[in-house]
C-alpha cells in the first residue's frame, strides 16, 4: 500500500511541539478533510474552514501552523490555500472519498463512501470500522472488501446479489482492485458521516 508522506499528517497530533499550545481537540481525519477542502477552495478564510471542517477555531489555528511550517498552506490576509506541495501530499493519500445514495444498505440519511487501498488484509469482521464510526457521531459504517473481483460485506455476503445498484455505484465510482476496501459511513447528516467514515479508514491506515 502506498505510504503517506512519512505519516506527519495522520500522526500530526500526537508530535505537535509544545509551542503550538496545549493538545489540540481534533483527529488524523480531521487534517485529511482540511487538506481536501482547500483543494476545492481557491481561497478560505479560518472561520469559514473551522465551519467546513467541524472543529473549532483553536483547532484550526493549530493545525495550521503546523501546515504553514511545513509549507503545505499558504496563508496570506486574504485567505488560506492549498499549496503545491500540499496537493502532492494530497495526491499521496491512500485514499477517495465521495458522496453515494447507499440508504437501502444503510441506518443513516446522508452516507459518504471512502476507498481505502489494498487494506483488506486488516478487516476482520468490520465492526471496528463501526465502531470507530460510531465515536465520532456517526450512526454506524459499512465495510465492504474486493475480494476475487467481487465486492463482498465481511462474513460472505455478495452486495451485487443483494444491493446491484449500490454495487454498480461503486464500481463506477471507485477504481477497485482485490484486497481493497470501501467504508461506507452513514449519519443524518454529510458532516458526521464524513466523520464516520474517514475516522474508520483512518484507523485503518495506521493501524500496524
Amino acid at each position: 500500500m502506498a505510504s503517506l508522506p512519512s505519516f506527519k499528517l495522520v500522526l500530526m497530533h500526537s508530535y505537535i511541539p509544545s509551542k503550538f499550545g496545549p493538545s489540540p481537540r481534533f483527529s488524523d481525519f480531521h487534517l485529511f478533510k482540511i487538506l481536501n477542502i482547500l483543494s476545492q477552495e481557491k481561497r478560505i478564510g479560518r472561520k469559514k474552514l473551522a465551519e467546513k471542517v467541524g472543529i473549532g477555531e483553536g483547532s484550526i489555528r493549530t493545525i495550521l501552523a503546523v501546515l504553514r511550517r511545513d509549507k503545505l498552506v499558504n496563508i496570506t490576509q486574504n485567505g488560506i490555500s492549498l499549496s503545491s506541495k500540499g496537493e502532492e501530499e494530497l495526491r499521496a493519500y491512500p485514499i477517495k472519498m465521495v458522496d453515494i445514495d447507499a440508504n437501502e444498505m444503510t441506518i443513516g440519511s446522508c452516507d459518504i463512501a471512502v476507498h481505502v487501498k489494498n487494506a483488506a488484509h486488516k478487516i476482520k469482521e468490520g465492526l471496528e470500522q463501526r465502531d470507530e464510526a460510531i465515536k465520532v457521531g456517526a450512526k454506524g459504517a459499512t465495510t465492504i472488501i474486493c475480494k476475487d473481483k467481487n465486492l463482498v460485506i465481511p462474513r460472505g455476503l455478495n452486495i451485487k446479489t443483494k444491493y446491484p445498484k449500490i454495487e454498480k455505484s461503486l464500481r463506477e465510482l471507485f477504481d477497485l482492485k482485490d484486497e481493497d476496501v470501501i467504508i461506507i459511513g452513514t449519519a443524518d447528516s454529510r458532516e458526521k458521516a464524513e466523520d464516520g467514515a474517514l475516522a474508520a479508514a483512518f484507523a485503518l491506515i495506521t493501524e500496524t
